[in-house]
């Protein structure tokens, strides 16, 4: 009897391969412990972070703080120096010496005599139109016939009333010009009435008048 012999197709041969291939690779726990003992593990280096870049002020937020800084620098010194100012008129009495009425009229017609030598006939006419009246306790009163005459005298009184304050030892003093119409009707001259009052202002008149032979 004869042995029969064992036949393999193809197929047979493939699966056997397969099963080859796919068998897992039996590894004893020494061997294991070996492998990883020889494994270097590498530390995983992350790089530098790079820092923000800085931000640079622009040229015209620096301008502006310049400004500012030196506006407030001169706001404070102004503040000082007129904080300064205060404390030095504070500390500065003011003059307050009763005023004597007759010494009033002295002062205000050597006034007129001053503005007569300077040939100011313009103020001195103004000074003449009314007499000046003094009101108790600090006044000075006197009427004109219209406002550019007040507005005239007001200019005048930068000058006298200093003057006055100074020459009654009273920083108090003040002036009060007033508008009158009844003033203004006591003005109203004639012609020769006024050729008459300029002559007696200003006596080169009289000459001006015989050398053209004006006549009224």
């Amino acid at each position: 009897m004869k042995a029969q012999e064992a036949k393999f197709s193809p197929t047979d041969s493939l699966k056997v391969e397969i099963e080859v291939a796919s068998a897992p690779e039996v590894v004893s726990p020494s061997e294991e412990a070996k492998i990883k003992k020889n494994q270097i593990v590498e530390p995983i280096v992350e790089p530098p972070k790079a820092d923000p870049p800085k931000k640079r002020p622009q040229l015209e937020q620096l301008g502006k703080q310049s400004v500012s800084g030196l506006s407030l620098s001169s706001i404070q010194y102004k503040q000082k120096a007129a904080q300064k100012v205060n404390e030095q008129s504070s500390s500065q009495k003011l003059r307050e010496t009763a005023i004597n009425p007759d010494k009033v009229q002295e002062i205000w017609e050597a006034l007129k005599q001053k503005k007569k030598k300077k040939g100011e006939n313009n103020t001195l006419a103004l000074m003449e139109m009314d007499k000046l009246k003094f009101i108790p306790p600090n006044q000075l009163s006197i009427q004109m016939p219209n406002d550019l005459n007040k507005t005239e005298l007001s200019r005048a009184f930068e000058e006298f009333l200093p003057y006055f304050r100074n020459q009654l030892n009273n920083d108090l003093l003040e002036v009060d010009i007033m508008v009158s119409a009844q003033i203004e009707k006591e003005h109203i001259f004639t012609l020769e009435e006024k050729l008459k009052r300029l002559q007696e202002l200003n006596p080169a008149i009289i000459e001006l008048q015989k050398a053209l032979d004006l006549k009224i």
